[in-house]
């Protein structure tokens, strides 16, 4: 997923062509890691056992996921690091649901429908003279399954 590019309500990131920043917007968002994209959360119904230790389970359900991008934003100079400081602060301060669009290696561009649930974070860090701050950032997908970006269709059929 990280060696292709990644769109969340409009933002590109990890988009190989800005990566010189010898071409406009001079700023490049990598992203380093992704966690959460393989597990979902699951949730089942318990009951107590009256007058006696432990509980009998219910139904069992995949209920959503939590996905954390972590990366740099990498500028050649300090004003157009702000710039995408601040564009990656408005695509992430809606609350509204995306869809996370990202191509598994050998696979077609898929997407899962997420909103944010944890604050953007980029750290002010000057560790070297490198123009560039971390960032992380947490989506919530109420729906953990990968739809085909083509057709909506599952990506996996044995997710249904």
């Amino acid at each position: 997923m990280i060696e292709r590019p990644i769109i969340f309500n409009g933002l590109t990131m990890n988009d190989q062509t800005k990566r010189s920043l010898m071409v406009s917007p001079y700023y490049f968002i990598a992203v380093r890691s992704v966690d959460g994209l393989w597990g979902s959360d699951i949730r089942y119904e318990t009951h107590p056992i009256p007058s006696n230790h432990g509980e009998r389970s219910g139904d069992v359900f995949y209920a959503g996921k939590t996905i954390t991008l972590a990366g740099d934003i990498i500028a050649r100079d300090l004003t157009t690091l702000r710039i995408g400081s601040r564009l990656m602060q408005e695509k992430f301060w809606d609350l509204q649901q995306y869809k996370l669009y990202f191509t598994l290696w050998g696979e077609v561009q898929s997407y899962v429908t997420c909103r944010v649930s944890q604050p953007l974070v980029i750290t002010e860090e000057q560790a070297t003279a490198d123009v560039k701050r971390r960032f992380t950032v947490a989506l919530r997908a109420d729906n953990p399954r990968f739809y085909k970006a083509s057709d909506s269709s599952l990506l996996y059929p044995w997710m249904a």
